[in-house]
């Protein structure tokens, strides 16, 4: 299996939906502005973020928050598969207050 990426968004939230698979080098080093929700589907996926390497494996969840540099490598010479969920502050800050039925300071909005 090759690398692919799918990059989708949900209409009635606007999240953007990705789900890709990498072998070997996955990405250099990047930020995004939004929160990061991710299930890795298939395989070990290896990424460098907080200044130490974090491991997901197949099942496991993590969670990136807004401006965390962040590369992606895939130590299994099959490769990983996840899913990731982006989450605008401003969506996650109206849905928690929505929720709560009170105001919710995020420290980047």
């Amino acid at each position: 299996m090759s690398n692919w990426v799918n990059v989708t968004q949900d209409k009635s939230t606007g999240i953007e939906l990705i789900h890709a698979h990498f072998k070997g080098f996955a990405y250099d080093p990047h930020l995004h502005s939004s929160y990061l929700i991710g299930v890795t589907e298939l395989g070990h996926q290896q990424f460098n973020c907080r200044k130490k390497i974090i491991d997901s494996y197949q099942g496991q969840t993590f969670m990136l928050e807004p401006e965390e540099v962040h590369d992606g490598n895939a130590p299994d010479p099959l490769g990983f598969t996840y899913k990731m969920m982006h989450l605008d502050p401003a969506w996650l800050k109206k849905s928690y207050e929505g929720i709560f039925n009170e105001p919710i300071e995020l420290a980047i909005e």
